[in-house]
């Protein structure tokens, strides 16, 4: 008798605890204003937890800009975890991809090596690597595909589409798929920001690419 009396006192403490939890969000939807909700932040463990929404943003774009150090996410198909490159080229999208990749050059490699516990220019072969595939794409989806070698020193990684952003910290020790992600809509002030820093990057190194060519 006590246990069935306890088994409805949980019942109903439950019945309780969800309707206002849901009471709670139909007053967070009325209160705060779209435009507001629309700018608030999702934070992921790592690039695996954000996958499903990353897939979800590939398949409803129609530009892609990427800034990181070697980009083996979308340009390496040999890379460990590479279900987001398969989702890229494996459907019949047609997405404007830009990717904004470190130059061999770049002196921070050698410091990202050391960071890593990594061979000796085992970081810029991988990204001899993923260059080569780029150029590769943009020969043969020469209006579509489009990419700039930077030598910047990478404390993040972006990755943004039409509706959302995504940025992880690349921290000293760890790689940045490993890291927090976070996803910023595209009406947040975050997204603005962070778009307009890799429109001014593509400027900076698209002129200093046409001296190189010159």
């Amino acid at each position: 008798m006590v246990m069935f009396c306890l088994g409805i006192l949980s019942g109903l403490l439950s019945s309780i605890i969800y309707g206002v939890l849901a009471w709670q969000y139909s007053i967070f939807r009325k209160v705060i204003p779209t435009n507001l909700r629309k700018s608030l932040s999702w934070e992921f463990r790592d690039q695996k937890d954000a996958e499903k929404s990353i897939i979800r943003d590939i398949k409803n774009t129609k530009t892609m800009r990427v800034f990181t150090l070697k980009c083996s996410t979308f340009c390496d198909e040999y890379a460990k975890d590479d279900t987001l490159f398969k989702v890229l080229h494996n459907s019949k999208l047609n997405i404007k991809e830009k990717y904004l990749i470190s130059s061999v050059d770049n002196p921070y490699i050698a410091e990202r090596e050391r960071n890593l516990k990594l061979k000796k220019n085992d970081l810029k072969r991988g990204i001899e690597q993923t260059i080569s595939h780029v150029r590769d794409e943009k020969n043969l989806y020469n209006s579509s595909v489009d990419y700039r070698l930077h030598n910047e020193k990478v404390r993040f990684r972006l990755i943004i589409f039409d509706d959302n952003l995504y940025l992880s910290y690349q921290p000293e020790g760890a790689v940045s798929r490993e890291s927090p992600m976070q996803k910023y809509p595209q009406k947040s002030s975050g997204y603005s920001a962070l778009e307009a820093y890799f429109e001014d990057l593509w400027s900076e190194y698209s002129k200093k690419q046409k001296k190189v060519s010159l």
